[in-house]
């Protein structure tokens, strides 16, 4: 049996995906066993956030990142990260563990208990540019297919001070023609 990590003053959650219902004190009946996930949103700890669709120009390539402050006082655990793309090209992915922090869009993962407060101090931050590496070290490599949308569920830790950086270009580098694509990422605190 593995350990319990603790996702909130009042709930335990066992990393084999079950909650431990004795441990949750809302009051209420709760199911005896729920996925991780499920429980994060109900502890009020889930997060998500996107770019939405995005069009990268013609020989430039679409850089993202998550970071993670130093003071958020949690680990951002990935649980989606989804890739769609629109055109009718193959593209590719690669992730990079703590690239320098985009500025040029920003914006604040959105907490997914509706009504809660925005809790991670996280930043999704993206930019299109002509070329270049992100910075940090790379990391794994992926087509992301035509006309379809990639669900990678394979979970990812961000840990406080951390940053997450992944950069859409063409199968071969810098895009032919220009193609709209869209990043979105779910997770929780840890």
């Amino acid at each position: 049996m593995l350990r319990p990590v603790l996702l909130a003053a009042a709930l335990s959650v066992a990393l084999s995906g079950a909650v431990n219902a004795d441990s949750f004190s809302s009051g209420g009946p709760m199911p005896p066993a729920m996925d991780v996930d499920t429980a994060a949103v109900l502890a009020g700890k889930a997060w998500s956030t996107g770019t939405g669709p995005i069009s990268i120009p013609a020989n430039q390539q679409l850089d993202v990142t998550l970071t993670n402050p130093s003071g958020s006082g949690c680990t951002a655990l990935l649980t989606l990260r989804r890739f769609s793309n629109a055109s009718g090209s193959d593209l590719s992915f690669t992730t990079y563990s703590n690239p320098a922090p985009i500025t040029a869009v920003t914006r604040t993962p959105g907490n997914r208990m509706l009504g809660a407060p925005a809790n991670t101090g996280m930043t999704l931050g993206f930019a299109t540019r002509v070329n270049g590496s992100m910075g940090g070290t790379a990391g794994v490599s992926s087509p992301i297919v035509a006309k379809e949308e990639q669900n990678i569920t394979v979970p990812m830790a961000v840990p406080p001070g951390g940053t997450l950086g992944v950069s859409i270009m063409g199968l071969s580098g810098l895009l032919s023609s220009a193609v709209t694509v869209a990043v979105s990422f779910a997770g929780f605190c840890a």
